[in-house]
């Protein structure tokens, strides 16, 4: 019985594998990627051994850093097919990092991008509801009266009194 290589580190294959094999035997549609893939089908012909905790479960919390994007997400979304158009520098950037082993394929390299954008527009829309509501209060007459110097003398003085 062939046991998870040691590529992307044994506990972290077989986390993923167990994720992918358990919604799979559940009945939920699950894409892994080509390597998990390979490893899926080897664990349902029982070629494939998986490592248990010592209370009998998968290891399903056992997730190294390095290796987050290759698990199947807790909810096994379908894939939607989208054709990218990236300049040379983009596509070079991403067949580097699919180079370096971080990513399987550049999909998983893609991904990661857009999940970064979402990140940054959350932080954005942060930004923005602040100075929405700095210039609310400032149409309401709710200055900070002096300049900006004095506001912050007066914000420090304030914090020591009440601390």
């Amino acid at each position: 019985m062939e046991r998870c290589p040691d590529r992307l580190g044994k506990q972290v294959a077989t986390v993923a594998l167990a994720l992918v094999f358990e919604k799979h035997s559940a009945g939920e549609v699950c894409s892994p990627s080509g390597y998990l893939r390979g490893m899926f089908e080897k664990a349902e012909a029982g070629e494939l051994q998986l490592e248990r905790s010592f209370d009998g479960r998968r290891h399903e919390l056992l997730i190294k850093w390095g290796y987050w994007h290759i698990l199947p997400s807790k909810e096994c979304r379908s894939m939607v097919t989208r054709n990218v158009v990236l300049t040379e520098t983009q596509d070079q950037l991403v067949q580097a990092l699919v180079a370096s082993g971080r990513y399987q394929n550049v999909s998983e390299a893609m991904r990661a991008g857009l999940r970064l954008l979402e990140q940054e527009e959350a932080q954005i829309a942060g930004i923005r509801q602040g100075l929405f509501e700095g210039l609310t209060q400032a149409k309401a007459g709710e200055f900070a009266e002096g300049n900006g110097v004095d506001a912050i003398r007066r914000a420090f003085r304030q914090a020591r009194a009440t601390s």
